[in-house]
C-alpha cells in the first residue's frame, strides 16, 4: 500500500483469491501485544526495548485505524477487545499482568 500510495505500480499476487490464505482465515482483530506475550518480549530483550515494542504495536494499530479511514474500507472496523480469564485460577495471574501492565506500558 505505501508503494502504491507513491506512485509505483504494485500487484498482490496469491495462489487462490485475494485475502485466502492466512489472512482471510483469521478472526480479523488488529490489537496491540504480541503472540508470545510482554512477559516473553522482556525477558528476551529488556523492559526498555520491550516498551519499545509496546509502542510499536499500538502505532501498528492506529496505522490500521488511519489506512480504513483514508481508503473508506468497508470492513466493520470496531475498536476495542478485552483480555479476561477463562478460569477463576487464571484471575490472580491476569491481576498480577494488570499491574504490570499499567506500571510499565500504560
Amino acid at each position: 500500500l505505501p508503494l502504491a500510495e507513491n506512485g509505483h505500480d504494485v500487484i498482490v499476487l496469491e495462489a487462490a483469491r485475494i485475502g485466502f490464505g492466512a489472512s482471510g482465515r483469521s478472526g480479523g482483530q488488529v490489537i496491540s501485544d504480541f503472540a508470545c506475550g510482554m512477559e516473553e518480549i522482556e525477558k528476551q530483550v529488556g523492559l526498555e526495548q520491550a516498551k519499545w515494542f509496546w509502542q510499536q504495536s499500538l502505532q501498528a494499530v492506529e496505522l490500521v485505524d488511519s489506512r480504513i479511514q483514508k481508503h473508506n474500507i468497508q470492513c466493520d472496523w470496531q475498536r476495542g477487545y478485552a483480555t479476561v480469564a477463562v478460569r477463576p485460577q487464571h484471575w490472580e495471574e491476569l491481576q498480577q499482568w494488570h499491574e504490570h501492565a499499567q506500571k510499565h506500558y500504560g
